[in-house]
């Protein structure tokens, strides 16, 4: 007669700080474990009784939970933290004075080991300066429901402090302005986003160009000057330059006149023609208005010839190049 012994394990250890529930050793039955309040389970969380009168895997352990420590609050301090870090721990975060917090303002050991919130921010105020030719206002944005409205303002003294997050704006005298276009400025952790300052406006256009000239300037702060030119054939009537002065030109402009060249005088023994669009015509002094670029050219009489100098001439700004007549 054949005799079947039942296979049997050895009865499951309990882990430290922990308990093996299981209602029988025999073949394929399963030991499951647990631990204490504070502790959680590394490991396999079940075992079955095998073949080899052994159980599978390995024994667990229990591990305290602790979320250790949460690192240095820069600008506050943590208190509550002696009273440890493990499970269900509480510690409350604080900001020195004057310093505006971002974040929570607790955090509590979670059954994971991580803290529910992290450490906040202490962000530090900003020191307001003094504006010369202007004034720094403060706005209080009052945020409701889905909605923004601008807040009331307030004109802040020089020297006082501003929250962090905090919007100014600067408020400049007539004929000063900000540098920036947008006057709005932030306090971010002690540093402001642009320095609150006012300084002498800028000429926010160029001077009108003359007609028939151009006006030149490298920039339109104040303090530049612009130049103005004329056209070949056209003389600067006026100041050549204007000078930017808290964001208007100085002065008034300049115009540009057509100059013309005189008559260049009598050649004995030769005469003068001017030359046209359609030939030659002969030069009288009573022809005035000789523009810039017209030519002349000189002819010698009968029974001459052109012994020396040009044998005609450009107008060139009112004068006649070569100047010298001929023989």
């Amino acid at each position: 007669m054949l005799l079947v012994t039942q296979v049997q394990c050895p009865p499951p250890e309990a882990p430290r700080h922990g308990k093996a529930v299981y209602t029988s050793c025999a073949y394929n039955s399963v030991v499951s474990y647990e631990c204490k309040y504070g502790y959680r389970l590394v490991g396999d969380a079940t075992r079955r009784c095998g073949a080899d009168k052994k159980w599978s895997g390995a024994q667990p352990v229990c591990k305290e939970i602790n979320c250790g420590h949460p690192g240095q609050l820069w600008n506050g301090w943590l208190e509550n933290i002696s009273s440890g870090t493990g499970l269900g721990a509480s510690i409350i975060f604080r900001c020195q004075d004057g310093m505006k917090m971002e974040g929570n303002g607790s955090a509590i050991c979670q059954s994971d080991g991580t803290w529910s919130h992290p450490l906040p921010m202490c962000l530090a105020p900003c020191v307001v300066p003094h504006v010369s030719q202007g004034r720094v206002v403060l706005v209080e944005n009052k945020t409701g429901e889905n909605e923004t409205q601008e807040g009331n303002t307030q004109i802040v003294g020089s020297s006082s402090m501003v929250q962090h997050g905090e919007i100014i704006v600067v408020d400049c005298e007539k004929n000063y302005e900000f540098p920036s276009n947008n006057a709005a400025v932030t306090c971010n952790n002690g540093t402001w986003t642009q320095i609150p300052r006012c300084q002498p406006a800028r000429c926010k256009r160029m001077p009108r160009n003359p007609r028939n000239g151009m006006v030149i300037a490298p920039k339109t702060e104040h303090g530049m000057k612009a130049r103005f030119r004329c056209k070949d054939g056209f003389e600067l009537k006026g100041n050549p330059i204007v000078v930017c002065s808290f964001g208007n030109w100085s002065g008034e402009a300049p115009k540009c006149e057509e100059v013309f060249c005189p008559f260049p005088g009598y050649i004995v023994n030769g005469k003068v023609l001017l030359v046209g669009n359609m030939g030659l015509y002969d030069y009288r002094p009573y022809v005035k208005k000789v523009v810039n670029n017209k030519q002349i050219m000189y002819e010698c009489e009968k029974g001459y010839v052109l012994s020396e100098g040009p044998p005609g001439a450009t107008c060139v700004g009112g004068h006649w190049s070569p100047r010298e007549l001929p023989k």
